[in-house]
């Protein structure tokens, strides 16, 4: 038996009502439960498929050798930031991701985290500089109303697995460079 490693990259903010009237309105079908999604998508996999492999990559899936690269990033530029946003952007009055990096103090802030966080995230193959610019796009889609109280509110769920090297909430402090 083997179970692969997957890393998948996708906002998906909360189900709203306006979210279901939309569904409906637009496709005259009941859905209680759309899933409203941003453009990008980012599948990763890694581990070994003894009956042999899919073709998942024909639909976007990438393989690679070592997953923990590549879920770092995810965890810690996208969503470390995203942490980051809701607890400095609602101490601002903000009620959105977009709203939060439209103000500069916010925007300031998350630059900042990634620049430390990126001292640990040296794998090529990563691409940040790309990734970064990627996740500043994503953020400021204000299609995708991903609301700072649904991100801020399980918060202490989260620390252990997003506080980047570089984060304030981990026990070793700054790192060394």
């Amino acid at each position: 038996m083997s179970f692969v490693g997957t890393s998948v990259d996708r906002i998906t903010p909360r189900t709203t009502a306006e979210d279901i009237s939309e569904v409906s309105a637009r496709t005259g079908l009941i859905d209680d439960a759309p899933v409203i999604t941003e453009p990008f998508s980012s599948w990763i996999l890694a581990g070994d498929f003894p009956a042999g492999r899919p073709a998942w990559e024909t639909a976007g899936a990438v393989f690679v050798g070592d997953l923990e690269p590549f879920e770092n990033r995810k965890l810690w530029l996208l969503n470390g930031a995203h942490s980051l946003l809701a607890y400095c952007g609602l101490a601002r009055g903000h009620h959105t991701v977009a709203e939060a990096l439209d103000d500069p103090l916010c925007a300031e802030a998350v630059e900042a985290f990634w620049d430390e966080a990126q001292h640990h995230l040296t794998l090529p193959a990563l691409d940040i500089p790309a990734y970064r610019d990627a996740l500043r796009e994503r953020f400021r889609n204000a299609r995708i109303a991903h609301r700072l109280e649904q991100i801020a509110a399980d918060g202490t769920t989260k620390i252990t697995h997003e506080g980047s090297p570089g984060s304030p909430c981990r026990a070793r402090g700054r790192s060394e460079r």
